[in-house]
C-alpha cells in the first residue's frame, strides 16, 4: 500500500506535488491549532476572568475561618451565670423600650422565662433576634397573643447554651 501512495507520489507533476504539500501544511496547522493551541487560549481566558471571583472567595473563606476559630475560642471561655443572662436581657429589653410593666424577665434553673403584656411587636421581633445572638440562648417555648395591631402578650423560654466539650 505504502509502494503504490509513492507510485502516485512520483508520477505527480511537480505543481501538484507543491499544492499537496502546502494544502498538508495548511491542514497540519489548522489541526494543531485546534487540538492544542486553541483550547489552552480559551482556558486561559475563562481563568483570567474567573480568577478575582476565586481569589475573593478565598479571602471570604479565610475570613470566616478566623471567625470560627474565635467563635471555637469563645465556646471554651466560661459560660456566663443564668443570673449574668438574665440582666443582660433586662438591659437590651430596656433598651428597646419595653420597661418592667412590659417585660418581666424570670430564671428558673437554666430556662430563663420572659413574660410580655401590651408589647410592640415590632421591638420585641428585633429584641429577641438580638437577644438570642447576643447571649447565645435559644427558644424551647413561645406563645403570643394579639392584643390589638402591633400589640401582643405573651410568653418566651430560652434555654441557656450549653458549653463544655
Amino acid at each position: 500500500m505504502l509502494e503504490n501512495l509513492l507510485q502516485k507520489w512520483a508520477s505527480l507533476a511537480p505543481r501538484d506535488r507543491r499544492m499537496l504539500v502546502i494544502a498538508g501544511a495548511f491542514l497540519g496547522v489548522i489541526i494543531f491549532w485546534q487540538l492544542l493551541l486553541e483550547p489552552a487560549w480559551v482556558g486561559r481566558q475563562r481563568l483570567e476572568k474567573s480568577l478575582p471571583k476565586l481569589r475573593a472567595e478565598v479571602a471570604q473563606m479565610d475570613s470566616l475561618a478566623v471567625e470560627a476559630r474565635e467563635l471555637a475560642n469563645a465556646a471554651e471561655a466560661p459560660a456566663e451565670s443564668v443570673a449574668q443572662v438574665t440582666t443582660r436581657l433586662e438591659q437590651s429589653l430596656a433598651g428597646r423600650g419595653m420597661d418592667k410593666e412590659m417585660a418581666k424577665v424570670q430564671a428558673q434553673g437554666d430556662i430563663i422565662e420572659v413574660r410580655f403584656r401590651q408589647a410592640p411587636f415590632e421591638n420585641w421581633v428585633f429584641w429577641l433576634d438580638g437577644a438570642v445572638r447576643e447571649t447565645r440562648t435559644r427558644i424551647v417555648d413561645l406563645s403570643v397573643t394579639r392584643e390589638s395591631p402591633g400589640v401582643f402578650s405573651g410568653r418566651i423560654a430560652l434555654e441557656m447554651a450549653r458549653r463544655g466539650k
